[in-house]
């Protein structure tokens, strides 16, 4: 295999006697240089000797065309990857080099073809060494310039070298011609291998050898000029080169790891290489050039070649790989990349005393948190270091806590490495405070609430957003929910609800009425108090009068009022603080105006075939549940609607389509409101008849649009035909959209569109009847609709939970619907549907639209789900069933005030000595504490439930006891009375009173007897018989 290639042309070849012109050119040349250098060394002192530039194996002339290697010294340079080298041929940059090389204080050496021509004679080339700024600003830019190199070109024209240099690794084969363009007798080759005899009449001649083996071979190119000896002559430039057996790298004088701080030589070995001039070292660390290592050693013949590193490891260098590379440079013309060989890599291991790193003198903490990712130490051996805590051993992943709080650690890394840290442990506020406090109006109110923390926390008191101070006179307004925040590094906060207790306030929602015979009235007494008022009337009782109290209002309602309800009615509120009343009066008058009759969304005659939605408005309609709507055309019943809301005072619709035909002009329709007799017997069965809507019907025969209406999606497409059944000259539609031009001798013509998407479009079909103008006109009634977006329920201006008694609104959101007057929102509580809402709104296009319904939420509706519907009614020719889309149900949770629902009688009467358990159960929303107290001592208490025990009742029990239920929201209060019953004690005293009776009678008796015994004597007198006691 072919393996030659080519470097520059040989030397000029010899002559035997120069020219004397050229001894006076090599004279001045030398001159110039000597005061070139002189005037470097004045300006650059010192410092010219820092970098030098010079041909690499070569001096003297060079030849035109040929390739020479410049190169460039720069000497004690650092740090070097800082320096840049620059090329110039007079003041022509010609290129620069940057380095990375991070190793201080070197010799770094770079180098530049070139191929001079005979115009670059006397031209002079330099090398210029800068040193950037450190980016730290430590090192500051410095530049330092090589001597001048002025290059001499010759060129002996005549002889030609093809190729004109040669490089060839040893033992390969080479070719070289050599011709002469002038006139001669004759060439030849001298060589040590293969030389060619003299050889006449011939233009060229070819040195060749089949394989290259004299490393110091000097081919020359000779040529007679003429018969008396003249000779031109040409070397031809060869280098023979060997790639390197081996390369390898390793340690001078030592094995082992390193030690970070000392100095070490790496050596790499390059073995049986040729020729070491063209020989370069790379070193690397990994993949980072470190430097390189030239050399000047002109031996031609293969040697083994070392070169050195000195390296002063770092710990980043642990587990580094150090490696070598052996590159031959031949030169442009050489083998292309250059030939190299790489050593295996060296891996170093660093020892390294210990380091310690994240380890401040004082740190924060929180509790919970350790110590372990704190004074992190590092070392190679890795040391093991050891943690102390007054003295004793302490773990640093243990969670450190609030008792250790500014207490100091040591940390030894090692016998001469210590750090000393003071920790100091953080945790969130603490608050110790009462979920709820009871105060009288006007009096001065502080919470006493505290608050345990690291840092001390800061805190402040808010009541919806607003910042508020304690202490501070408490009034009505101030009552509600208030917010206690502490924050040092967290925050913690802590709810309190304020119950400002007050008397009744000024009545409110009861006004003077004057109502239609027949109808309800709903007389609303509400008082704003604390505690809740109880409510009293004063009237004129009537059967249909009745009073319901729900929720703190106070409701009294007529139902069916007639004349005898006409008067005065007052009511009272009252609580433990005080009260309040208002009157006013009520008037019946006739009843009339309360149902009305329309058509949605048209006015005017209406047309034969189209359908037409009838609206029926019932005002003031109560209770709706027993509500009943008929729909009449003229005496004929339509259909009849009942409802079963339970929501009072409304205004209720229901609607009804209809088709007129050209036989329903001039009818009339009517709805007519029932409500129907109360089941309790209370409310009986009233009638109410709205106006009548009497129809126009227009029909324009001939002209038939098919179908007659359209109810369409936006975007969807449409199509119409539009008939005329008498003689006309042309027919066409009218439109903002796909409008149709007139055409003649048609029975019909279609308007259709692919995608409808005029909101307000109202296509028109004309016909014209003769050329004098005369038209037939008929509108197409067009329906676009967009059912919403979405659909969603929530409070106004609220979030969380609701209070019992207070009002509340709904809102339904309905976003991006149309038309908004065919929208019905319709709204539930669980399955159970409350109410509907309907609007007015004549506008066309997609608008979000929003419906409010107030409620009063009670204790059973805790848990109760909310949720609204949006329905488009589009009629009998829109969508079957109409489109609805749904809310997400809101749920909420109701408070409501405590409600005492034990049997418990007020006064209780207990047998002397015998055991008494009384028990108070509550129920409230949160779940009320309940607590018995006696004399003002709390005696036992629970939640939800309090049992009061009492062992052998005597009279020190006898007295009030009072049970308290007690939430956020209210308390309730229930007493009862002990008495102490001596029935027993006096029967048992009474019956020991007559059993001692019995025994003293019995003593007596037997004392008494005893006297009457013992020995008589009996004599007989003249009297009778005398028995005498005989004394014993």
């Amino acid at each position: 295999m072919l393996r030659t290639s080519y470097l520059h042309p040989p030397p000029p070849p010899q002559h035997h006697q120069p020219q004397p012109s050229l001894l006076v050119f090599w004279v001045r040349r030398t001159m110039l240089h000597l005061i070139v250098l002189l005037l470097i060394t004045l300006i650059d002192g010192e410092a010219a000797d820092m970098v030098s530039i010079s041909v690499v194996g070569h001096t003297g002339p060079v030849i035109e065309g040929a390739w020479y290697e410049l190169r460039c010294d720069i000497q004690n340079v650092a740090p070097v990857h800082l320096l840049t080298v620059t090329w110039y041929k007079g003041s022509t940059l010609l290129t620069s080099e940057s380095f990375n090389h991070t190793n201080p204080l070197m010799i770094k050496s770079t180098t530049h073809w070139i191929r001079p021509t005979l115009s670059d004679d006397g031209t002079d080339y330099r090398c210029v060494a800068e040193l950037r700024q450190d980016p730290a600003g430590s090192q500051s830019t410095s530049t330092v310039m090589s001597n001048r190199l002025i290059l001499t070109v010759e060129c002996n024209c005549p002889v030609v070298l093809q190729p004109p240099a040669v490089v060839v690794e040893y033992g390969d084969s080479v070719s070289v011609n050599c011709s002469y363009s002038q006139y001669h007798i004759g060439l030849g080759w001298e060589a040590s291998q293969g030389p060619v005899d003299l050889t006449k009449d011939v233009q060229f001649i070819t040195w060749s050898v089949p394989s290259l083996k004299h490393w110091d071979i000097r081919p020359l190119c000779y040529i007679n000029i003429n018969e008396q000896g003249q000779q031109e002559r040409m070397y031809l430039p060869v280098i023979i080169y060997k790639t390197p057996d081996s390369v390898s790298i390793g340690f001078m004088n030592h094995t082992g790891p390193v030690t970070e701080g000392r100095q070490y030589k790496l050596q790499c070995d390059i073995q049986n290489v040729a020729p070491v001039q063209r020989l370069t070292v790379k070193w690397y660390k990994g993949q980072t050039l470190l430097t390189e290592t030239f050399f000047n050693d002109s031996t031609k013949t293969p040697v083994d070649q070392s070169a050195t590193l000195q390296i002063s490891p770092s710990r980043d260098d642990d587990g580094a790989e150090y490696w070598c590379e052996a590159e031959l440079r031949l030169g442009p013309v050489g083998p292309q990349p250059p030939s190299t060989l790489k050593s295996d890599p060296l891996r170093t291991t660093v020892y390294y005393g210990p380091e310690v790193s994240n380890c401040p003198e004082v740190l924060w903490l929180y509790e919970g948190e350790s110590l372990q990712d704190y004074c992190s130490v590092t070392g190679n051996p890795l040391p093991e270091p050891r943690w102390l805590r007054a003295g004793l051993t302490f773990d640093p992943t243990r969670p450190l806590s609030r008792i250790e709080n500014g207490h100091k650690f040591t940390m030894y890394a090692d016998a001469d490495t210590q750090h000393q840290l003071t920790v100091f442990v953080m945790y969130g506020p603490e608050i110790s405070c009462r979920n709820s406090i009871t105060v009288p109006e006007n009096e001065e109110l502080d919470p006493n609430c505290t608050v345990a923390g690291f840092p001390q926390p800061e805190l402040m008191w808010l009541k919806e957003g607003d910042i508020v101070v304690f202490p501070q006179i408490m009034q009505r307004t101030d009552a509600g929910t208030y917010v206690l925040a502490a924050s040092n590094n967290s925050t913690a906060n802590h709810t309190l609800e304020i119950e400002v207790q007050y008397p009744p306030a000024d009545i409110m929602e009861l006004n003077d009425q004057s109502v239609t015979e027949g109808s309800w009235v709903f007389l609303k007494c509400f008082s704003s108090a604390r505690p809740r008022p109880e409510y009293e009337w004063i009237y004129h009782p009537e059967p249909n009068v009745r009073n319901m109290s729900e929720d703190g209002v106070s409701m009294l309602i007529i139902n069916g009022a007639s004349g005898r309800n006409i008067g005065t009615y007052t009511c009272i509120a009252h609580n433990s603080l005080g009260e309040t009343r208002r009157s006013v009066r009520v008037d019946v008058e006739e009843a009339a105006g309360m149902v009305s009759i329309s058509v949605v969304g048209h006015t005017g005659p209406v047309i034969e075939g189209v359908w037409y939605e009838l609206r029926c408005d019932i005002q003031n309609v109560t209770p709706v549940h027993l509500l009943t709507v008929t729909w009449y055309k003229g005496s004929t019943l339509l259909m009849s609607e009942s409802f079963n809301h339970i929501n009072p005072l409304m205004i209720k619709s229901t609607t009804h389509w209809i088709r007129p035909t050209l036989s329903d002009d001039g009818a009339d329709y009517r709805c007519v409101a029932k409500l129907r007799q109360d089941p309790a017997g209370s409310q009986s069965t009233s009638t109410v008849m709205s106006n009548r809507l009497i129809l126009t019907v227009k029909c324009n025969c001939p002209v038939v649009l098919q179908p007659p209406a359209v109810v369409v999606e936006y975007g969807d497409p449409v199509s119409v035909n539009c008939s005329y059944s008498q003689d006309h000259i042309g027919l066409g539609w009218e439109a903002s959209q796909g409008p149709v031009d007139l055409t003649k001798d048609v029975q019909f013509i279609t308007w259709s569109m692919p995608s409808l998407v005029h909101w307000d479009i109202r296509p028109l079909c004309y016909i014209n009847i003769n050329e004098q103008g005369q038209q037939d006109r008929m509108h197409l009634p067009v329906i676009i609709y967009k059912t919403p977006d979405s659909v969603s329920i929530s409070f106004m201006n609220h979030t969380g939970p609701v209070t019992e008694d207070r009002q509340y609104k709904l809102q339904c959101d309905i976003q991006n619907v149309a038309p908004v007057q065919r929208l019905t929102v319709k709204w539930y509580k669980g399955q159970t549907l409350l109410t509907e809402t309907f609007f007015n709104d004549s506008t066309k296009t997609p608008v979000d639209q929003s419906a409010t319904l107030q409620i009063s939420p009670s204790r059973d509706d805790d848990g109760a789900e909310y949720w609204c519907e949006a329905e488009l009614r589009l009629g009998p020719v829109g969508p079957q069933p109409p489109p609805t889309l749904k809310s997400d149900p809101l749920k909420f949770t109701v408070y409501y005030a405590p409600e005492i629902v034990s049997d418990i009688v007020n006064l209780v009467v207990v047998s002397i000595l015998r055991d008494l358990s009384l028990t108070c159960s509550a129920n409230g929303n949160p779940e009320p504490d309940v607590e018995w107290r006696f004399k003002n001592q709390t005696i036992a208490a629970g939640r939800r439930h309090s049992t009061l025990k009492i062992s052998r009742v005597t009279s020190a029990h006898a007295g009030l006891y009072t049970c308290t239920a007690t939430n956020p929201i209210q308390s309730q209060t229930w007493e009862v009375v002990v008495k102490e019953d001596y029935s027993i004690l006096h029967i048992c005293i009474l019956v020991i009173l007559i059993i001692c009776f019995i025994c003293i009678c019995v003593f007596i008796l037997w004392l008494r007897k005893k006297k009457r015994t013992g020995k008589y004597d009996i004599k007989r007198k003249h009297e009778g018989i005398k028995m005498l006691l005989i004394n014993n």
